[in-house]
């Protein structure tokens, strides 16, 4: 699998662990008429080019987003869904998920008003962003691993300067 599969993954299973009372906690749901609350839906809005490692890797943040959904049949739904989302935040910031990705980074936590098909329940927006690389290191920890390190100032560096070096112990 990938790294935005298993992330996934790991993401709806570290929900589930905290909030084990959730009706439905998913990616990518198709709903039809009816949402069983409380809700937690999670997707990956979008992919945006980062800082490039070095490593012949590509480097994107990945932005994503959990849809906190509540009833407003429910009793306190306002004060339920706030309080759910700030759960998943705790649980959401700084997390790797046990994934070689960047930390979790809060980017909100907010009522989310583009769902405006959805009437009738109460929905709060946790969204982050996370480090990921794709493809593969050109550091493949083949070769050899140095045993000495000397250190030159420029401009003593070079071809003619290897008594101008200093080992580094």
């Amino acid at each position: 699998m990938s790294v935005i599969t298993d992330l996934h993954q790991k993401i709806i299973a570290g929900i589930k662990a905290v909030a084990p009372g959730l009706k439905s906690c998913e990616a990518y749901p198709q709903f039809v008429k009816k949402i069983a609350t409380p809700a937690v839906l999670l997707e990956m809005g979008a992919m945006d080019p980062s800082q490039d490692p070095g490593t012949g890797e590509l480097a994107l943040d990945a932005r994503f987003s959990v849809y906190v959904i509540v009833s407003c049949g429910d009793p306190d739904f306002n004060l339920a869904t706030r309080e759910l989302a700030a759960q998943i935040a705790i649980v959401v910031a700084g997390n790797r998920w046990g994934l070689p990705v960047g930390p979790a980074r809060i980017d909100s936590i907010e009522p989310d008003t583009f769902k405006p098909n959805i009437l009738g329940y109460e929905i709060w927006r946790v969204s982050w962003t996370h480090l990921i690389l794709l493809g593969d290191s050109v550091w493949d920890d083949s070769g050899v691993t140095p045993s000495e390190i000397y250190l030159g100032y420029s401009p003593d560096i070079g071809f003619g300067h290897e008594d101008d070096y200093q080992r580094v112990e």
